[in-house]
């Protein structure tokens, strides 16, 4: 028979609760930091190739219709909105998976692909101060993922595909 602690809770079967949620936030995290990183990497990538074909684009079309049109008409730039939009999924399944607190600066990493996009392939110039700022989010990121608050025994998966609707 459980017995009652001081604060009215069930001893013996709480003990054995907490393991399973404890095992199901580690699983949910396993599932949900990756697919976390993998839509950064997609929404940010994505930025990075649409606007490397957008400077291609002569500047007379800037700020008017027809420099859609013409980007419309570009394979890359076509090819970013399509891997822009197989982020949405992954965000999808990070959410159902692992707590908003590690999804939500999971997704903030994806500034680490434009900082490397606009070095490599936009020619922008990135001094130590952006490298900085990247390795304080990967911080931040690392320490909320190890410091995650456990999940309550409601499931919250449905509220999310439903916002995703």
């Amino acid at each position: 028979m459980a017995k009652l602690s001081r604060v009215g809770r069930v001893t013996g079967r709480n003990v054995r609760g907490r393991r399973q949620a404890a095992r199901t936030v580690t699983h949910g995290l396993a599932v949900g930091l990756p697919a976390a990183l993998a839509a950064a990497a997609c929404f940010d990538g994505a930025v990075v190739l649409q606007a490397s074909e957008a400077r291609l684009v002569p500047v007379a079309q800037s700020l008017r219709l027809s420099l859609l049109q013409t980007l419309v008409r570009r394979r890359r730039w076509v090819l970013g909105t399509a891997i822009a939009v197989l982020g949405w999924p992954l965000q999808l399944l990070a959410l159902a998976a692992a707590p908003i607190t590690v999804v939500q600066p999971a997704l903030a990493m994806g500034t680490l692909v434009l900082l490397y996009g606009g070095a490599r392939v936009l020619g922008e110039r990135v001094g130590p101060r952006e490298w900085l700022a990247a390795a304080a989010v990967i911080a931040g990121v690392a320490l909320i993922a190890l410091g995650h608050p456990e999940l309550e025994k409601k499931s919250y998966a449905n509220n999310v595909w439903i916002f995703g609707l």
